[in-house]
């Protein structure tokens, strides 16, 4: 009896953690847009790229988790920031 206490204790703690992990991925971690500001400087950059915003976005993973819907508040996002490229 204790042994299959544990398996199904074991079974129960696995399951959560699953489902934990996936509502993570489809609810939380969708929004954990970062923005992070950064300022280059350097000699060899020439005066005429003063003042140029450069936004860089990765790790998009469409598909699955990342729907039309959450594309759509990213591209409203990067619009917001007002990038020049």
């Amino acid at each position: 009896m204790k042994i299959q206490y544990k398996i199904l204790s074991i079974f129960i703690l696995f399951c959560t953690l699953v489902a934990g992990l996936i509502y993570d991925s489809r609810y939380i971690a969708p929004k954990r847009f970062v923005t992070r500001y950064e300022i280059a400087s350097s000699t060899r950059i020439p005066s005429g790229l003063n003042d140029l915003n450069i936004l860089f976005f990765s790790d998009l993973h469409y598909g699955l988790y990342m729907d039309s819907e959450r594309m759509s508040d990213l591209v409203n996002t990067i619009n917001n920031a007002g990038p020049d490229v």
